[in-house]
């Protein structure tokens, strides 16, 4: 007997915590909502990965969605490779979006980069990595290489650094900002930031 609509919309709530707004989503939406069951199979279907999962379908992928479905209505348009798109979700797949997914929780992506593969993803399909690859996306986590820019970036604002080591720690913003702008959005944050704490003190 098919699951009915209820018992899926708790199911998927009880067994990957989806919030009942998103549960919604997915049983009123049979494409989105296969997407998100067969991406989380692809992915091993923990929770974790499954909150990613759920937030970039029905926040991003639905973003990208949306305003193609109020252009086109029912017709799909063309992706930009000429490839007409055979579904809602352009060139989307469980295994490309598993696969996006990785990338993020192994910090090969930012949040930005994540959004911009994804979008690229849709429109042309492929594989993410080397969507991110050939986009310059890819985060970078090699620490000796930010290391220079920190020390870079030190050298280059002697004021800026008297200034943080007065009391003004606001400032460490500035750093993390003038690193990923030397980075040109490719640097791990997260990494800027503890090198420039350390390299402050």
């Amino acid at each position: 007997m098919p699951e009915l609509p209820w018992e899926k919309r708790a199911r998927l709530v009880r067994e990957y915590g989806v919030k009942p707004e998103n549960a919604e989503v997915f049983v009123a939406d049979k494409i989105l909502g296969g997407l998100f069951e067969d991406t989380v199979n692809e992915i091993g279907g923990d929770r974790p990965s499954a909150a990613l999962i759920e937030n970039y379908i029905t926040s991003d992928l639905v973003g990208l969605i949306n305003p193609v479905r109020s252009r086109e209505g029912s017709q799909r348009a063309p992706t930009s490779n000429g490839v007409k798109a055979s579904s809602p979700i352009g060139g989307v797949t469980g295994k490309s979006l598993a696969d996006l997914v990785t990338m993020i929780k192994a910090g090969d992506l930012s949040s930005r980069g994540a959004k911009d593969t994804l979008a690229i993803l849709y429109a042309e399909g492929g594989h993410p990595h080397e969507i991110a690859k050939k986009h310059a996306l890819i985060q970078k986590n090699d620490v000796e290489a930010l290391k220079k820019m920190v020390a870079e970036i030190i050298s280059a604002n002697p004021t800026v650094v008297v200034d943080y080591k007065s009391g003004k720690t606001v400032l460490l913003q500035f750093f993390i900002g003038q690193g990923m702008k030397a980075s040109k959005g490719a640097g791990n944050p997260a990494i800027f930031k503890t090198l420039f704490e350390e390299t402050l003190k």
